[in-house]
């Protein structure tokens, strides 16, 4: 097992090509402004790599960790083909790593579209968080438009209907200030979204440091040039995600299905072979309904809760005096 830290970018990038955007240093530095934590990644003999955000607990003057995965969908990646039995040796090394390490719980996103994540089992809980949504990107947008739901292509039409013009543009601070900030803040407040979810401008300066080549914005504007939809993508070897965006939905119909289906066809001309939209809060939600409207594929998406130390959690808890049932919240002893 040998661990690295953002202080080890230079190295991690000259040895490591991962295929998602989730899994690079450079997201992980923007993570750190808003996980409260410290990125790492763990690589196991050049084929297994695990990244993740490190959360310091320190309990009768010994310093203890929860690790989880960076906001986002990552989970163990392959740097190579593996064997069962290699699978096997991983999972022991990786348990006696952690022991040495106290570390004491983990919580996994992972990954639902990337062949490259191995799913983990083995595990305290495997929650069934929601379904993920994705266009393929691969054929042409007429066969897109063969499989999509007719309610999409009635509000694409409808949107057109009104004018709406949809465009793309580079993101700057500039540009998000010009047309996205306002929207988006405004779209959690009508949401009444997480405090999480109000990420502060450091962030966005961040993302566009790190990774301002592989971040797109797209807009929506209507008759009178006033923006009604923004939505921030990354756009990052073979796949498109949908990170972030705000919209007026209020008498703009289909404002958000043209955005969406603006950003598709970006997709395909571009040489994307899949668009990630993301998940529902819930498996039943309206925000999944309606990215199922625009998608095409659908897979489970599930996230892995696993206590490694028993004793060490057993005794947190107590001492929080948090009940050992209850992992609704995970770990339990941090809220």
């Amino acid at each position: 097992m040998k661990s690295y830290t953002l202080k080890d970018i230079e190295e991690i990038n000259s040895k490591y090509s991962f295929n998602d955007i989730y899994f690079t240093p450079e997201y992980g530095l923007v993570c750190q402004h808003t996980d409260q934590g410290i990125w790492e990644l763990l690589v196991w003999n050049e084929k297994i790599a695990l990244v993740y955000i490190k959360k310091e607990i320190i309990n009768n003057n010994t310093k203890y960790y929860h690790i989880y995965t960076p906001y986002g969908y990552t989970g163990l990646y392959k740097l190579q083909d593996i064997s069962d039995e290699e699978l096997n040796q991983f999972n022991q090394d990786y348990k006696e790593w952690c022991q040495q390490n106290n570390i004491i719980t983990e919580c996994l996103r992972e990954s639902p579209y990337n062949s490259n994540v191995i799913s983990k089992n083995n595990v305290t809980k495997k929650e069934l968080k929601s379904i993920s949504v994705s266009v393929d990107l691969t054929g042409e947008y007429e066969n897109y438009m063969k499989k999509v739901s007719k309610t999409n292509i009635r509000a694409i039409k409808s949107a057109i209907k009104h004018n709406f013009k949809v465009f793309h543009t580079d993101v700057t601070m500039d540009n998000l200030k010009k047309y996205y900030f306002d929207l988006y803040y405004s779209t959690m407040d009508r949401n009444n979204a997480s405090s999480y979810y109000y990420f502060p401008e450091e962030y966005y300066q961040t993302l566009i440091d790190k990774l301002g080549n592989h971040l797109m914005l797209f807009v929506v504007n209507n008759s009178n040039d006033q923006t009604i939809a923004c939505s921030l993508y990354f756009c990052y070897g073979k796949y498109m995600h949908y990170h972030l965006g705000g919209a007026n939905i209020d008498n703009n119909p289909g404002v958000n299905n043209l955005l969406h289906n603006y950003a598709i066809q970006y997709g395909i001309k571009n040489g994307y072979e899949l668009l990630h939209l993301g998940c529902g809060i819930t498996c039943d939600d309206n925000l999944l309904k309606f990215k199922k409207q625009i998608g095409t594929e659908y897979k489970e998406y599930y996230i892995v809760k696993n206590i490694i130390d028993k004793e060490q959690y057993v005794k947190l808890c107590q001492e929080n005096k948090k009940s050992l049932d209850d992992i609704s919240k995970f770990p339990v002893y941090l809220f």
